[in-house]
């Protein structure tokens, strides 16, 4: 998008926000770091704004804005202060304002029991009398019994199947995919179908979904100079199984949560659950299906349109080298196999 443009969308979000009699001046700065949308720092006369520009793609039928800004409308609504305010939108070129909060990412030897409690905290809020978040949408890739579980593995496979062989790296990973993978799979679906009981429900009951903030991690957490954790990005957000939802949590592999922390963390989110046993042994049976998940997740770097996503929200950033891709296909390839290890490690410790 042209400076100029992205200039004028923006003031008019300004004027929605702050009121068409206002008067204000204001500069636009690009924020690095995000992999699926451009970001901006909008410093007013009227103070700090932080703004994002929505990726779409006719393929993708997510609507991101309005999914990330009615999930944080209905969080403040709850009286939520640990994320930023949604204030503006402009929903015909993709465009939202947002609060703009101090902040730095966390770094993974900061997780601790004060931050976990924190985000527990965060998580029972959001859920607090959540009949009132009926109009929120289903979390992307949502899942609600086992089939659904299984099938989100599934379907990523098959896309990563097809991916298109042009280097080494990409004959080494589909050799992954076709050799160890599989073979783990196989082992991971047939234990997980194994563990299917009375306490472990075909279809979660609507009293025990929950309302996620989904792709919810320490990668997407930022904490403020008082040491209270700010999360963000919620264009994936909405009902889910809360076993999903801590799954993904642990096994997410940007920034890990310790494993050993895992059973007390379910135990706490469990009180406010209306069947809080099932939710344990979900988590327990689920957990190696959600690390298989997040393989395929790695994978994605060997997709060509996951590559158009990067390349959208890097619009002021030179394009990495090949020899920059490379290296960066290797580590995720690294990274996967390593995960896949630890699934495999999972189905043998009972």
């Amino acid at each position: 998008m042209k400076l100029d443009v992205l200039h004028r969308q923006i003031r008019l979000l300004l004027f929605s926000y702050l009121g068409k009699k206002a008067h204000f001046s204001f500069s636009i700065k690009s924020v690095i770091g995000g992999k699926n949308n451009r970001a901006y720092i909008i410093e007013s006369s009227h103070g700090r704004y932080f703004a994002k520009l929505y990726y779409r793609e006719k393929t993708d039928l997510r609507d991101r804005l309005r999914t990330e800004f009615d999930f944080s409308r209905y969080a403040s609504s709850r009286g939520i202060t640990s994320l930023p305010k949604a204030l503006a939108k402009d929903e015909l070129n993709g465009l939202a304002l947002y609060e703009f909060i101090d902040g730095r990412k966390v770094d993974q030897s900061e997780i601790t029991q004060e931050y976990l409690d924190q985000c527990l905290k965060f998580l029972v809020q959001l859920n607090n009398k959540r009949e009132l978040g009926l109009f929120l949408p289903l979390a992307s890739d949502a899942c609600f019994n086992i089939d659904d579980h299984i099938q989100s593995v599934e379907r990523r496979l098959k896309r990563l199947l097809q991916l298109t062989v042009n280097s080494q790296i990409d004959s080494q990973a589909l050799a992954f995919l076709r050799e160890d993978f599989s073979k783990i799979w196989d082992t991971v679906k047939t234990r997980t179908y194994a563990l299917r009981s009375s306490t472990l429900f075909d279809s979660t009951a609507q009293s025990s979904r929950y309302i996620s903030p989904s792709d919810f991690g320490f990668h997407n957490f930022i904490v403020t100079p008082l040491r209270q954790l700010i999360f963000t990005d919620f264009e994936y957000a909405g009902w889910d199984d809360p076993a999903k939802l801590i799954c993904d949590f642990f096994c997410q592999p940007e920034i890990p949560v310790p494993h050993e922390l895992l059973h007390q963390f379910t135990e706490k989110l469990s009180v406010g659950i209306k069947y809080p046993e099932s939710l344990i042994h979900r988590v327990s049976s689920l957990l190696p299906v959600s690390q298989m998940r997040w393989v395929c997740i790695l994978l994605n770097e060997f997709i060509s349109s996951e590559l158009q996503r990067r390349s959208f929200s890097m619009e002021n950033v030179i394009a990495s080298s090949e020899a920059q891709h490379h290296q960066w296909k290797e580590m995720q390839l690294f990274r996967a196999r390593r995960l896949c290890k630890m699934a495999q490690a999972s189905c043998e410790y009972e």
